[in-house]
């Protein structure tokens, strides 16, 4: 009888409530199958899920976030600096990693009403500028003084943003 029911629905248009093969598939094939069908919805709330907060980071999350990206940035100038190589190539190297760095931290959304940060980014750009230029003229005492002013500058603000990992190799 059930044959004959599953014949009349095909001859109807039908499909019947559940297919013989999917009746007899294994339950983790039919989880699976389940998986795979909702996994596009999944994404899509996801992704509306992530739009709700557009707007600026709050301070302490911006200083959280920035303090994560120049960790990351100082255990790279702490790979380049004990790696074997010559010095020049490990200015670019170091230089490669500061610029990366400072894209990250561009990126990031600053506070509503927080000078001091997009003060800060532009230190950071200008003493990488000069560093590039002293990678060409290592000799240039005036360019040297220059990148050490624009560093400590960087730094000191950092520290009074309350950006800890973002000192030394990361002040740049």
């Amino acid at each position: 009888m059930a044959g004959s029911e599953n014949t009349r629905t095909r001859a109807q248009g039908v499909a019947p409530t559940t297919s013989p093969a999917a009746a007899r598939a294994p339950l983790p094939l039919r989880a699976l199958a389940l998986g795979a069908a909702l996994a596009p919805l999944a994404l899509a709330l996801g992704a509306l899920a992530g739009c709700g907060k557009s707007g600026p980071l709050s301070k302490a999350e911006y200083v959280k976030r920035a303090n994560a990206v120049c960790r990351s940035e100082k255990a790279g100038m702490d790979a380049v600096a004990f790696s074997l190589g010559n010095v020049v190539q490990k200015i670019d190297e170091s230089n490669q990693l500061r610029a990366q760095a400072g894209a990250k931290l561009a990126k990031l959304k600053k506070p509503a009403g927080n000078a001091s940060i997009s003060e800060w980014l532009g230190l950071r750009a200008s003493a990488l500028t000069i560093a590039h230029q002293l990678s060409l003229h290592r000799t240039d005492r005036a360019k040297n003084r220059a990148y050490v002013r624009a560093q400590l500058k960087a730094e000191a603000l950092a520290r009074s943003i309350g950006l800890t990992n973002c000192v030394g190799f990361a002040a740049t």
